[in-house]
Formats: C-alpha cells, structure tokens, sequence
C-alpha cells in the first residue's frame, strides 16, 4: 500500500519503447539494440548519458521511417497492412496477449500474494483495458474530439490510475496538432483550473511532451453569456450540472498550431499553441483541483474543431452539426461529468479498419505499460522505505507525465490490526497540497465512500500551522 500524492502520473515515456504503428516492430530488433547497447557502453564507445531507452527510441524511429519507405516502393499503404491485420485476426491476437502479458504485474515478484490483493489486481487490470478502449478506440478521432478521462473515482465504474488524485478531474482530447480547435464553456467554482497542449501520443517513441500550458488565472474571462454562444455545442463537452453555468464567467480557447495566424480578436492569453512539428498526433488537457469537491462546481467545457489550416490529413474536417430531426437520430447521449467524465452530444464518426488496429494496440500498451511501471515502483517502495515518506525522485515524475510544479512523498505503509500510523508534517505556504491513501497497484482507495485523504483544506492545523494525519483501521 502506498501515500501521498498530489496528482496523476501516466506512464506516456515509460511505455515510449513500444510502437504504435499498424506495422509492428519485431522484438528481436529491441534485443539486439540493449546488446548492443550493454556491449558498446562495456567497451567505453557510448557517453555515460546515453541511456538504454534514448537508444532504443532512436533505433525504433529509424526503422519505422525505413518501414514506411519501403512501404512506398512497393505500393501498399498502412492501410493496406492495417486491413490484412485485421481481416486475418492479427490485431486481435496481438492485443490478447498483450493484455496476457500485463498479468505479470499481478504475480511478479515482491507483489502482494494474499487473495485480496490478487484480486484487486486483476480487477485493476480490468479497469485499465475498460478506460484504454475508452480512450483510444471509442474517443480518439481528433476530427470530432471528445473530453474524457483516463482517472475517475467518482465515476460509478470507477477507474484509478498512478496515484491519482481525490481532489482532481482529469480529462483529455485527442487532437491534431496541425489544426485549430475552440475550447468555449463555464468557468465553474472550482479552485484551480488548468489546460494544456501536449505533444506525441500514449506509447508512441517520445512518449508526450507538454508544449505549452496555461491556468485558469491567466485567461482574459467574459461575464456568463446567455444563449447558444455560452459555451454550449453539439461537439463533444463535458458537463455535470446546469447551475454551474447560471452564472460563472465564459472561457474561450483556441488551440492553435506554432507559426499559424490565431482568429482575430482573440487575445493571446487565451491561445495555447501546438508543435506539429514535434508529431501530427497530440492531446488537450484539463486538469481541475477542488478545495472541497462536495461545495464546488466543475468547468463546463467543450472542443471543437474550427478551422482546417494546414491540414494534410486523408480525411475532411467536420464541423459540428446541427441539432436537426435529421441529425439527432445520428448523435447519442452520455453521462455527465463527476459521474462518467464525457457528457454531450457527440457526432458520429468514421470508423476504419486502421483506426481499430491502431487503438487495439495502444490500448493494449497503456494496460500493459501502466501496470508494470507502478508495480514496479510499489515494489520498490516496499523494498527501501516502509512506513516513512521520502521526497519522489523529480525526474522520474516529469518523465512519466507528473507536473512539474508539484512534489511527490511515495511510500508503503504497513500497520496491524491495533496499530495506527501517525505523520507529523508542517506543510510549506503552497496553493495546496494533500495525503492520501492507495492500494498496492496505486489507486486511491474508494473515496467515495471512505475517508482516504485530506488537503490544504479539510485539515485542521495545529497552532505552529502543523497537521497530524492517522492512518488506522478504526
């Protein structure tokens, strides 16, 4: 088991070694490259900052160039490998076994053996494929982008991952990073409110990158506007209650790409931008904090695509459509926000052969990328620091898509039946901060219904401004 932490962490670089391409990369080509590697790093040919992963990654991105090249001469296009994937069961199988694989997290070494935590385990598997099909194959069109979220414990089929956060709702959008997209809808009462624009894709090389991010603060707001123009659209949004929006002020982002004209009239506090020249592929990201989840309201956002500059993709952008008797029987609705994180009237979109093969794949990656990696990490918690909490390695968390602004204190705690953990800590001036606990496999224990966690706050301080949190069974 494990506490402490103020945000979620996604394993984007972690599982950076795996492909995404419909064409898959043998695994003899990532043995002979860590051979390789090990050999020449032995015989001094290699600086020391070279890691085993760098090398890999660059291995990886000039097969995958000489792939699509050789691709070319002969006349087949991905689409031509991705439809003979799939017509011959090959997707499929290929993600069977990945998911096959990823059990080994729960019966690896130095992992919990007792049925209970078995149990979890596997259980946990299964949320992760849940919310990874979610992701990439049902909302990954960035032609008709969608807010969801990979974590969500308040959800009523929750699903937790990396230490996420009680405090937070987090949500992404698959994007194009080559197109211009509006961000419209209500501010809410939340206590922080974050977004950002981030580069690559879950399990491709070079994982994501955040290349550019902005605070509520900062955004030049508009009074609540009433009318179609407040927010709403029939594009993809994520809402929770109407009376967030009865008075709270309007937000309006555009994404737009590096070296492209914004619309005009925009100020440039409310633009965030994109590097297609990092990768075609990208995310939007929103991040929101609560005080005190029960009294506050979320932001009520919505995406949309508005403008096809630059565009090279094989396919026309859509503009939303309207909500016509015609095209009503097309859309469907979905849950709200707190509750399933993707509410909103979403147009229905192409599905191809490619489009499954690829989300197949990624899907199978973050399943098994995730639960390796925090495996892994528990594990080593358990193994150097029980019942302490150390400061995280910062580096590791940046790497794997933590903030940067935060501080982590990871540990695994340990206490009997008649025992109670008892941490003292002063907490330094900060815009908040929290504890927490979570199970082995990192997911915050059921908070909806048990008190798991406090904050900057809930708690109650001490006259020298320290807190005193016990952990014990009763």
């Amino acid at each position: 088991q494990l506490c402490n932490s103020n945000d979620l962490v996604l394993p984007s670089e972690e599982m950076s070694t795996h492909s995404t391409m419909v064409l898959p990369l043998p695994p003899q080509l990532i043995i002979f490259a860590l051979a390789a590697y090990a050999a020449a790093h032995t015989l001094g040919f290699l600086p020391k900052s070279l890691s085993p992963k760098a090398l890999v990654l660059a291995l990886l991105t000039v097969y995958k160039a000489f792939h699509r090249f050789q691709l070319r001469m002969r006349g087949i296009t991905e689409d031509d490998v991705a439809y003979r994937r799939v017509v011959t069961g090959q997707s499929w199988e290929e993600f069977c076994d990945t998911l096959k694989a990823a059990g080994t997290a729960v019966i690896g070494h130095n992992s919990p053996k007792d049925p209970l935590n078995q149990a979890e385990g596997y259980r946990y598997l299964a949320r992760l494929t849940r919310v990874a099909l979610e992701n990439f194959l049902e909302c990954a069109d960035p032609l008709s982008p969608q807010l969801v979220a990979l974590a969500n414990g308040n959800r009523q089929c929750r699903v937790c991952i990396g230490s996420d956060n009680p405090d937070n709702l987090y949500q992404n959008a698959v994007i194009d990073s080559r197109r211009t997209y509006r961000v419209r809808g209500s501010r809410g009462t939340v206590n922080y409110l974050g977004f950002g624009v981030q580069s690559g894709s879950y399990g491709a090389p070079g994982g994501l990158r955040t290349v550019d991010y902005k605070e509520a603060s900062e955004l030049k707001m508009q009074p609540h506007a009433k009318g179609k123009d407040a927010g709403s659209s029939p594009s993809s949004s994520l809402s929770s209650s109407s009376s967030s929006s009865s008075s709270s002020p309007t937000i309006e982002i555009y994404i737009v790409p590096e070296g492209e004209h914004p619309p005009p009239g925009i100020p440039t506090t409310n633009i965030l931008r994109s590097r297609p020249q990092l990768s075609e592929e990208g995310l939007f990201i929103v991040r929101q904090t609560f005080a005190r989840r029960s009294k506050e309201l979320p932001a009520e956002l919505s995406i949309e695509v508005v403008s096809p500059k630059g565009d090279t993709a094989s396919s026309p952008p859509r503009a939303s459509p309207s909500l016509s008797p015609s095209n009503r029987a097309r859309e469907r609705k979905v849950p709200a926000a707190e509750k399933e994180a993707d509410s909103g009237l979403v147009p229905i979109r192409k599905f191809t052969p490619k489009a499954l093969d690829a989300g197949l794949s990624k899907a199978g990656l973050l399943v098994a990328g995730a639960s390796n990696m925090f495996s892994r990490w528990a594990s080593g918690f358990k193994s150097n620091h029980v019942n302490k909490l150390p400061l995280f390695d910062q580096k590791t968390s940046d790497s794997v898509g933590g903030d940067p602004n935060i501080r982590y204190y990871h540990s695994y705690w340990e206490i009997g039946e008649d025992e109670a953990l008892v941490i003292d800590a002063k907490p330094p001036k900060c815009q908040t901060w929290n504890f927490q606990l979570n199970n082995h496999w990192m997911e915050s224990l059921d908070y909806r219904f048990h008190n798991i966690h406090t904050n900057k706050f809930l708690a109650r301080y001490r006259k020298d401004g320290s807190v005193r949190v016990i952990v014990s069974h009763r």
